[in-house]
């Protein structure tokens, strides 16, 4: 039994060995609530300002900044380990998750989002570009090369067939997927 707070948890014993990419794999909650009790509160509440939580995400449209503990900060172990694995108090949006993940396919890099590619006005059966959307680094390295060379091809199992992943659902032949599950919980009634 492991403990952290005022929970007592059992990991489950499906897979005997306990790291990083199991984990991933099968979307272990209690691996990564020992990990952020590891980092610590301050550890972890620097890695996700790194990340751009507590920001507004520059964006065409209004979006909410993501945000986590009550005011940006993590009162309790407890606290600390549910947003471990992104529960507890921490709060984002879809595209903040997406916009973060692809930091995974952009060297490290997340990208300001963006909806318009370009603008263009006809000319008879023509179509000329008035102006192009260039792409933009909003948070430049918040990936070392080092873990992206480590856990990308983790995030690449977890939609294995083989691997038993828990994203195995959104293998597709034509392109190679890396994913991460997860669950969104709204309210406590839904």
């Amino acid at each position: 039994d492991e403990s952290w707070g005022d929970y007592y948890v059992t990991t489950l014993e499906d897979y005997p060995v306990k790291n990083l990419e199991n984990a991933l794999v099968h979307s272990d909650n209690i691996y990564f609530a020992k990990a952020a009790c590891a980092m610590g509160t301050d550890g972890f509440t620097k890695g996700l300002k790194s990340l751009g939580f507590g920001e507004a995400l520059p964006f065409d449209f209004s979006a909410t900044a993501s945000s986590f503990g009550s005011d940006g900060k993590i009162g309790s172990e407890t606290e600390l380990a549910d947003s471990g694995y992104g529960q507890g108090e921490i709060l984002t949006t879809p595209l903040q998750m997406a916009t973060m993940f692809c930091a995974f396919a952009n060297g490290g890099n997340i990208m300001q989002p963006y909806i318009v590619d370009g603008l263009y006005e006809t000319e008879g059966i023509k179509y000329n570009n008035v102006s192009r959307a260039s792409p933009k680094v909003w948070k430049s390295g918040v990936i070392e090369q080092h873990s992206l060379d480590v856990i990308v091809p983790y995030l690449k199992d977890v939609v294995d067939h083989n691997l038993n992943g828990t994203g195995r659902s959104l293998k597709v032949t034509s392109v190679t997927v890396a994913a991460k599950t997860g669950t969104a919980e709204i309210g406590n009634d839904k």
